[in-house]
């Protein structure tokens, strides 16, 4: 079994890039924007991180298919994963969107903040199954030993993320619908450069018509494998932000994660 992993520069700049963001974040937006955008990430995170584990699974079975030099199996993975995958991504999402006030209630969000979560968070959920085809993509590619062409795309969505923050948010003044879209909408672009890219520079890693065919066996495997590396990272993800949710509203030297409706003025 061939496994790769990006190099310690490369998961370096990656978290970089992903904290220039935040401090972008804050320094464009208004109180009460900003740390409505702060309720979003427990469940940012944990739908995001259920995909990203799930990505992280079948990148082992795409490893294995590769070092085995065994192709036909390499695509079938590929394919299976990519249809009923994304599937998935678009039935975690109508979840989310379905389930949002039971969510909002359970991370007890100030009344204040609730319809500027759920203005973000609707856009995001919508975004999910694009979020889903970059990561598994990036699987893909990572499972060859491809790193560092999966970090050139992640900078070009970071800087385009960057950009269109500028425009709808510092410019536009479209607040945070502005700041939900350009996240959904750099998403996307990453999606769609990661296919491109293994489409037109790695096209022997794209499935043919004989490889679009249905194996039980093979989609119980790749359940199977999603379910053992996905809940957990996700179930992490939700003790994590909720005991930051409970350490904040508990301890008096702790600045609160969510401001009064003064204190946003």
């Amino acid at each position: 079994m061939v496994i790769n992993v990006a190099s310690d520069w490369q998961q370096y700049t990656s978290t970089t890039l992903q904290h220039h963001r935040q401090h972008h974040y804050q320094s464009l937006y208004q109180c009460t924007e900003f740390c409505s955008c702060r309720c979003c990430l427990l469940c940012n995170e944990s739908f995001f991180f259920l995909l990203i584990g799930a990505c992280t699974g079948i990148s082992v079975l795409f490893s294995q298919s590769y070092g085995k030099k065994d192709m036909d199996t390499f695509h079938r993975i590929f394919f299976q994963s990519l249809v009923f995958g994304t599937l998935a991504s678009v039935l975690l999402a109508i979840f989310g969107i379905v389930g949002l006030p039971m969510i909002l209630s359970l991370i007890d969000v100030p009344t204040h903040l609730v319809p500027l979560t759920k203005t973000y968070l609707i856009v995001i959920f919508i975004a999910l199954p694009t979020t889903y085809l970059y990561n598994i993509c990036s699987a893909l590619m990572r499972s060859i030993g491809h790193s560092k062409t999966v970090l050139i795309i992640l900078m070009i969505s970071v800087l385009a993320n960057t950009g269109l923050d500028l425009f709808l948010v510092a410019y536009w003044k479209q607040g945070i619908f502005g700041a939900a879209f350009d996240t959904a909408l750099s998403q996307c672009v990453s999606a769609i450069l990661s296919l491109w890219t293994i489409k037109h520079r790695f096209s022997w890693l794209m499935f043919t018509r004989k490889d679009c065919i249905f194996d039980r066996k093979m989609l119980y495997l790749i359940l199977s494998i999603d379910s053992t590396l996905g809940f957990p990272t996700s179930a992490v993800v939700w003790m994590t932000c909720l005991c930051r949710l409970e350490r904040s509203t508990t301890s008096a030297s702790t600045i609160p994660i969510f401001p009064t409706p003064a204190a946003a003025r």
